[in-house]
């Protein structure tokens, strides 16, 4: 096997745009990693207040998701931003992904991979990084996994 996670299409899926940043400090993306969790945390208990806690970044780019597994996400820059992709950069990304998820997740990622099709839209592979908050990994496999769980469930009794 190629990958130790499963990816999923989310071609026929329809989900609000991913925000992805310059990441500025990557030591500032610990402490927001951990804010993810306990505004996870809270939102599963009712508390739907988003975090407060951000790391240092840039301006921001939105993107469309094309896929997503737990160990990154693939996603699609409009001709019109894809000039502005650094590949040699980290970035903070938020995704997320409506109902299926109690709050959106955050997570630093960097550029793997990328191309350009023939309408010049910028598709990018993005491995999420870890190192430096090692029990990010496993919230955001469990959070991503659930989020597709529930929306396999509800697709099955509509």
């Amino acid at each position: 096997r190629r990958r130790t996670h499963e990816r999923i299409s989310t071609a026929t899926l329809s989900y609000p745009p991913v925000r992805c940043s310059p990441l500025l400090d990557p030591s500032s993306a610990a402490a927001a990693q951990l804010a993810c969790r306990v505004a996870h945390e809270r939102a599963a208990s009712g508390d739907h207040s988003p975090s407060q806690v951000r790391p240092e970044i840039g301006p921001g780019l939105t993107a469309t998701l094309v896929n997503i597994g737990g160990g990154g996400v693939g996603l699609r820059f409009d001709r019109e931003q894809a000039g502005a992709v650094d590949s040699s950069r980290l970035y903070w990304v938020e995704i997320n992904l409506g109902e299926a998820l109690p709050a959106p997740v955050h997570v630093a990622a960097r550029i793997a991979h990328t191309h350009i099709d023939s309408s010049q839209n910028l598709y990018a592979g993005l491995a999420f990084e870890f190192g430096l908050d090692a029990p990010h990994r496993s919230f955001i496999i469990s959070a991503i996994g659930a989020a597709f769980a529930r929306s396999i469930a509800q697709a099955r009794a509509a």
